[in-house]
């Protein structure tokens, strides 16, 4: 038996539990969009109307956006390198022999 024809075979016999795990999953989703929604467009309305926290809203979004990408930086030198604890040894000055 090869792995595609185990993969269709399990879809088949878990389909209603597959469907019922997609449809709770949906349920979920759907609430807390709507709770997000109610809770993020009248408080976007009101601070679009005051300079002061438009600013701080401003600058805590950039901070938020920024993690993520701070984060990938640390994954891309892992495999540039071999290991994170490499890197401190390219920017140490090198011993010279006399």
């Amino acid at each position: 038996m090869n792995a595609s024809s185990s993969y269709w075979s399990f879809l088949a016999d878990h389909r209603a539990e597959i469907w019922n795990a997609t449809a709770d999953h949906m349920a979920l989703v759907l609430v807390a969009m709507l709770i997000a929604i109610v809770i993020a467009v009248p408080l976007g309305m009101s601070i679009v109307q005051r300079p002061a926290l438009r600013a701080v809203s401003i600058g805590i979004a950039n901070i938020f956006q920024t993690i993520p990408s701070l984060a990938l930086f640390g994954l891309l030198k892992t495999p540039m390198w071999g290991s994170a604890e490499l890197i401190p040894r390219f920017w140490k000055p090198q011993k010279r022999w006399a």
